[in-house]
């Protein structure tokens, strides 16, 4: 069976990860299924602010 691994997923450390109440031992990146970036926050400020300035302008435009 051939590796699907994310080449993401292949660049971080691998170590495993034992919990052992419940005798899963897997790597973190895989226990959080996710890549840890920082970028995701500037798209949600970015565009959060776009939507609050659009309600802004329509407001003014419609209330008018």
């Amino acid at each position: 069976m051939t590796d699907k691994t994310a080449p993401e997923y292949k660049s971080r450390t691998d170590e495993p990860v034992s919990v052992p109440e419940h005798g899963a031992v897997i790597s973190e990146n895989r226990a959080r299924e996710a890549v840890p970036t920082g970028r995701m926050r500037y798209v949600l400020v970015i565009s959060m602010a776009l939507v609050i300035v659009g309600f802004v302008a329509l407001y003014f435009l419609l209330v008018k």
